[in-house]
């Protein structure tokens, strides 16, 4: 009698479909405690939307000191600030999240620090900082700023017809201050101009004028050069010199001096390029053309090589697959030197 119910057809599917659903049950336990566990996520878009930016996710897996981010708004609204934060907490065991309804717990939320102009504090322990919304480059700029002990500074150098961070024009450098200050740095112009002749203390009869002294300002975290179109007189090229010998940090960008167009192309600037031989890099007199075509796919011409792959180098490392392009460049020749040491990126 018990065979034969065990062999009838319904008493089967009832057998089948008991095992099927123990068996989905046990998966999906399986899957809630792994998730528990590990608490991680996926960001399965194709333009990874939903992911955190490779800057941020330096910064935060680098930090070493525990840092609150403190979240001040509504209830209701904690889920979807969650789902921003717990991106950045999962990072790091280091950053900790905590959310308070101001409104609710006003004790608590003035205890926190809280701000009225702020959605999330940041606190490193030695500096707080605040971030208007839950955005990614607000709350990463926020962190930043928590995590630095001082500003810092790119000084663009202004002294012999550079390309100006104000003009907005195809030549203006205003898209990168806005890019730059993104990432909290202050972004100001220097002239490095000698400084005029003190009236009050009249040279002796014969006594022959000292030499004009410039410096870059020590405060300056990197001095940009961005194509001069004139000469630097010697005083400037001597301050480069001794700001850049003395630890400081530079970044030259030299347009070619080849005609093109209509328009006077800028000076050689021996001065200048004589110290970056000095240094083991020689700037070549010329203009680099994209001949592979590649270029062409976004309308550019062989005089803007198109970029897609570079050799291994920390520099160059986040711009893995982006494909970057460089308008009228120049080649670089670079070469052992005294105390120097050149990178080819």
């Amino acid at each position: 009698m018990a065979a034969s119910w065990l062999k009838a057809r319904p008493t089967q599917y009832t057998a089948y479909a008991a095992v099927y659903i123990i068996v989905i049950v046990a998966v999906l336990s399986a899957i809630n405690v792994l998730a528990n566990r590990y608490d991680k996520s996926y960001d399965a878009t194709a333009n990874k939307q939903f992911s955190l930016s490779d800057q941020t996710i330096k910064v935060v897996k680098g930090l070493k000191q525990d840092v609150q981010l403190t979240y001040f708004g509504p209830q209701n609204e904690f889920p979807g600030a969650r789902d921003v934060l717990d991106r950045y907490s999962g990072l790091s065991p280091k950053l900790h999240v905590n959310y308070i309804d101001p409104e609710r717990k006003p004790q608590v939320a003035k205890a926190a620090g809280f701000r009225s102009d702020s959605t999330v504090l940041v606190d490193s322990g030695t500096r707080r900082e605040g971030a208007k919304s839950t955005s990614e480059e607000e709350i990463t700029g926020a962190l930043i700023r928590s995590l630095k002990s001082g500003e810092r500074s790119v000084c663009m150098l202004s002294a012999a017809g550079e390309h100006s961070i104000d003009e907005t024009d195809a030549s203006g450098y205003s898209l990168l201050k806005q890019l730059l200050e993104r990432d909290n740095y202050k972004v100001r112009t220097e002239t490095l101009r000698p400084a005029a002749p003190d009236a009050s203390k009249p040279l002796a009869i014969g006594q022959a004028p000292s030499a004009p002294v410039v410096e870059v300002p020590k405060d300056c975290t990197v001095l940009v050069v961005a194509g001069p179109k004139n000469d630097y007189p010697a005083p400037i090229v001597s301050a480069i010199k001794t700001y850049v010998e003395s630890g400081g940090r530079a970044l030259f960008l030299l347009d070619t001096t080849l005609r093109l167009g209509r328009g006077e192309p800028p000076t050689e600037n021996e001065a200048l390029l004589e110290l970056l031989s000095d240094w083991g890099v020689t700037v070549d007199k010329d203009l680099v053309l994209d001949l592979s075509g590649v270029g062409q796919i976004l309308n550019l011409g062989p005089e803007v090589p198109f970029i897609l792959r570079y050799e291994a180098h920390p520099i160059t490392q986040p711009l893995t697959r982006v494909p970057t392009a460089f308008p009228l460049a120049r080649s670089l020749e670079v070469k052992s030197a005294d105390n120097t040491s050149v990178s080819k990126l």
